[in-house]
């Protein structure tokens, strides 16, 4: 079975996303590394991607920690 070349997206804060990078025509080839076959496409992030990240898992920690063992093993 041959895979097919898919886009991937980001998940920033719940929603998957191309980022500001994908917006702009800016993507990353992703292979097989065993046979360096290409597999698919990823947006290449921007800073503004990453710190909207690094913001929404601030936030999230809040909740989480909040959480018992056992309502995290639920997630």
């Amino acid at each position: 079975m041959t895979p097919t070349c898919k886009d991937g997206l980001m998940l920033i804060d719940g929603e998957l996303t191309a980022g500001e990078g994908g917006a702009r025509g800016q993507w990353i080839d992703s292979h097989d590394p065993a046979t360096l076959a290409p597999v698919g496409r990823v947006p290449a992030a921007t800073a503004g991607d990453v710190d909207l990240a690094v913001q929404a898992a601030a936030r999230a920690q809040i909740a989480w920690k909040s959480l018992s063992e056992i309502g995290r093993a639920h997630v």
